[in-house]
Order: C-alpha cells, then sequence, then structure tokens
C-alpha cells in the first residue's frame, strides 16, 4: 500500500491506495486560517502539524500501517516556513494568497526588476512569491530575516516534522529562487531582490521522487505510521496533480477547477511568455507552465453560501446535481466576471453584467457556470501561444459534475477527460511513493495506473458569447481601477 497527502489551502487529505492503484481509505482535516491584517494571511504551524496527526491517525486507526510501503506529500506552492538554526519556528506559515508584499511587487514592476524576473526565471512576480515576502521580512521584520535559517515549503516543513529532515524538491525549488535554464539556484537571483543573504538558508533540492527521510520514532508513537516508512521528498501540489491525472505531455492539459483556476502543460524544455509561469516539475529536466488566477469554482460555492444560505458541510455533488437540474435548459445573456477573489486582468474585479429585471436565480448560477469556464478557457488560450493542446484533464471540484464537465469541453472547444480518481493530488503522491520504492521504474510508467472515467466532446459553440466575455474584461480595467483607488 502507498500513503499519498496533500496540503491544500483549506484542506489536509489522505488517501491509501492498494498495489494496483485502487483506493482504500481517505481521511481529511481543515486547519485553521488566520487573517491578523488585512491582507495577511496566515498558518497557524501547531494547528497544521495537529491537522496532518489526526488525518494519519485516522488512516492507521482503519489500515494497518504495516501494509503501507511508503508515501508521498505534496502542498500549496509559494508563501513559506521559516526555521532559525535550532529549527525552531520564527513565524506563523504565510498562505500563497497573502498580499502583504504587494507594494514591493508594484515598486519592482516600476524599475523593471519584474520583467528581468520574467527572463530569468521564467515568471512574474507576485506577493505571495518567496523571495517578495522575504524582502517583505528584511524591510519590516528584519529581527526575523537575520535569524531565518531554513525557508521551506508548506510540504517541505510537515515532511521535516515527520521525518526531521530538511529538503525540496525542482518544483517547489522554483517559486522565485532557480534560474529558468539551469534549474538551479542562483546567487544572481538573489542579487536582483536584495536578498543575498538568505542563500544559506535554502534547502537541498533533489528529485521528488526522491527519499527525503524516514517516518521518526516520535512520529510513529503520535500517528501510527510505521517507524522507519521511508517518505519521498514530495512535490508542489499542482505538480502531483499533473501526475494524478497523467497529463505529463504537452498535447495535454491539467485542467484544476477549484478555488483556483490552474492550467498546466508539462514540457521537455521551459517556454516563458508573459501569460503563465514556467516552473520546474518533479524531477530535472522537465517543466510544468502554468497560467491561473483564483477565479475558478470557489466563486459557485461563494454564491450558495452568501445567497441561498448553503450549508458549507453539504457542498458535494449532491448539490451540483439540484442546482444543474434547474439551469440545465436556461439560455441567460447575463455575463458573470468571475474575479471575487482575484483575476488575470490587472484590478480585475467581479460581478454580472446584462442584468435585467425579468432574470432569475437561475440566470445568475448558470451565469456562474458559464464565466467560470470562460476563465479558464483565456487562461488555455495563453498557453496556447506555445502549446498545441489536444485534449484536457479536469480536476478539481467542477470536475464531480457531468454537466459542467460538459460546458467546459464546449467552452474549450476540446475534449476533456475526467480520471477515475477523485483526489488526483493524493493519487499523484502515491504514483510518486511508487517511483521511490521502484514500483514503477519511470515517470513514463504512470500511464499504467491512470484510468479515464468520462471523455465530454463539445456539442455547441459558446465562442460568440466568450468574446463579449473577453470585451467586458478589457473594457473594464479603468474601471476597475477607480473602484479601487476608492476611499
Amino acid at each position: 500500500m502507498y500513503l499519498g497527502l496533500d496540503l491544500g489551502l483549506t484542506v489536509v487529505k489522505g488517501v491509501v491506495y492498494n498495489e494496483e492503484g485502487t483506493r482504500l481509505y481517505r481521511s481529511a482535516a481543515k486547519p485553521i486560517v488566520l487573517n491578523p491584517r488585512e491582507g495577511f494571511f496566515e498558518r497557524d504551524c501547531e494547528n497544521l502539524w495537529q491537522s496532518v496527526k489526526q488525518v494519519l491517525k485516522d488512516i492507521t486507526n482503519h489500515i494497518n500501517p504495516k501494509d503501507i510501503k511508503g508515501m508521498s506529500l505534496s502542498g500549496y506552492g509559494d508563501g513559506f516556513y521559516l526555521l532559525n538554526e535550532k529549527k525552531e519556528l520564527l513565524d506563523n506559515g504565510i498562505l500563497s494568497y497573502d498580499r502583504r508584499a504587494n507594494s514591493i511587487v508594484e515598486e519592482w514592476e516600476l524599475k523593471g526588476i519584474n520583467d528581468e524576473a520574467l527572463k530569468l526565471i521564467g515568471q512574474k512576480l507576485f506577493p505571495a512569491m518567496p523571495p517578495c515576502l522575504l524582502r517583505w521580512y528584511k524591510l519590516n521584520k528584519l529581527e526575523i530575516y537575520k535569524k531565518i535559517h531554513h525557508i521551506l515549503s508548506c510540504k517541505d516543513y510537515i515532511r521535516f516534522k515527520l521525518t526531521d529532515e530538511i529538503a525540496t524538491d525542482y518544483s517547489d525549488a522554483s517559486a522565485g529562487f532557480t534560474k529558468v535554464d539551469t534549474q538551479e539556484y542562483s546567487n544572481e537571483l538573489l542579487r536582483l531582490f536584495d536578498i543575498p543573504e538568505v542563500m544559506q538558508a535554502l534547502p537541498v533540492i533533489k528529485n521528488s521522487y526522491d527519499v527525503g527521510g524516514f517516518i521518526t520514532a516520535t512520529v510513529s508513537e503520535e500517528t501510527g505510521l510505521m517507524k522507519g516508512m521511508p517518505v519521498a521528498v514530495g512535490a508542489h501540489d499542482i505538480s502531483a496533480c499533473a501526475v494524478g491525472s497523467g497529463a505529463i505531455k504537452s498535447d495535454t492539459a491539467c485542467m484544476i477547477a477549484g478555488t483556483w483556476s490552474i492550467n498546466e502543460v508539462v514540457d521537455v524544455a521551459p517556454h516563458i511568455g508573459d501569460g503563465w509561469m514556467c516552473r520546474n516539475f518533479i524531477e530535472k529536466g522537465l517543466w510544468l507552465h502554468q497560467s491561473s488566477s483564483p477565479a475558478s469554482a470557489i466563486n459557485l460555492e461563494w454564491y450558495l453560501n452568501n445567497y441561498i444560505l448553503l450549508d458549507k458541510d453539504k457542498f458535494d455533488e449532491l448539490i451540483y446535481q439540484e442546482i444543474e437540474k434547474e439551469i440545465k435548459d436556461v439560455n441567460t445573456k447575463v455575463i458573470f466576471l468571475p474575479f471575487l477573489f482575484g483575476s488575470p486582468f490587472k484590478n480585475g474585479l467581479g460581478g454580472f453584467n446584462g442584468i435585467k429585471g425579468d432574470y432569475k436565480k437561475v440566470d445568475l448560477l448558470r451565469a456562474i457556470y458559464e464565466g467560470v469556464a470562460f476563465n479558464h478557457r483565456y487562461h488555455i488560450g495563453l498557453l496556447e501561444e506555445a502549446f498545441n493542446i489536444k485534449k484536457i484533464r479536469l480536476t478539481g471540484g467542477a470536475s464531480k459534475s457531468e454537466f459542467w464537465s460538459q460546458m467546459f469541453a464546449d467552452v474549450m472547444d476540446k475534449n476533456v477527460e475526467i480520471v477515475e480518481k477523485p483526489e488526483t493530488g493524493c493519487f499523484g503522491n502515491a504514483l510518486i511513493a511508487m517511483l521511490m520504492l521502484g514500483k514503477l521504474k519511470k515517470l513514463d510508467d504512470i500511464k499504467d495506473y491512470v484510468h479515464i472515467k468520462d471523455t465530454f466532446r463539445p456539442t455547441k459553440s459558446y465562442n460568440e458569447k466568450y468574446q463579449i466575455y473577453l470585451k467586458c474584461c478589457k473594457s473594464l480595467e479603468e474601471v476597475w481601477a477607480l473602484l479601487n483607488n476608492l476611499d
């Protein structure tokens, strides 16, 4: 058996799979999010660790831990966890939608540092990227900055707690610290960001399927996992999802429709462009190209929770079915801009466009479904500047809905495939554990374990409405700027 652990922004999930890749048991917990000030989003590290132990203990209560051969883990990207020389925490963990470094990114954009970064690291800077946050600490919390001895991603911090070993993988190392061509750390980059002192704090880089450590005696006592069980280095969660969905060739995009609209393509060469981030994949010599924004299925959850007073615990496949019975035959002219939590457009704000007095709730719900799909199409269009994408593997909350999956196929005008495993991140980690232990000999071998449950083919065209959606986005940029600057 193999254990896959995924440390998301909202949920910690653990899933055990057998030798054939069949899911045997799943457990989950929700760590808390701290919001001490506007724009500051943090994680209580002790609460996160307790959530992880809760999941692992639940698993070993239902699965014989002696049968679990190994595990791997993934976590949200960017943000970080800072340790001192004694490997003690210096501050709360930082989440990937933290905005405290906004002014630093804006200043760097004016100075041309953003453009230079694109050439060197293959991606533009954003506030929660570790170099931006480190610069913020240097300017605002110098006493902590001076004590930094280890800079860890979320998954690297939890693996440290499990094994007492410190390392990272290529995917997380590329969150601003590695050059896009060499895939290795660079003093040139740290000087560009004016944080040269942190080079000594960056962990050694390994492939995701290398051994990252072994379960300690203390962790064994607290979780039930076997002492000495090997733990793979692991990966950034979006890389684990690409593995779990089998989207590891450049003709297939992995599309994650959850909190974020994540759209990604893996290739054997790096491609640099304004519309995507080019980061390392799980082994050296592969790159993951990601075009994304925090503007996906979370918009529907927000609407239901705030305007239909839906209990969050009831947000599951049944809710999709109930909604879709009402909206499947609705033909609405309303355009929804799904930018409630962020946007790929500068200053972008969410909203409904084209509402009339005789429109009903179903018109708004249908517009939300369409608007989310339109945003994913926008990102796919950017990636198609570099890649010939023939099909899409859809994962995340929207993939639970046959209606929405068909809409994605129609909006993208491409075949959309749904993989058999619902938690592709956890399954991707189980496959990485298999690679670590030699059950799989090479990355391409995952094709024998990834199976397609459903394929949705285009049946109608959304091209005309999508072009109107784009015009709305582009024509409102000046209005959005004015609204954002209101007192």
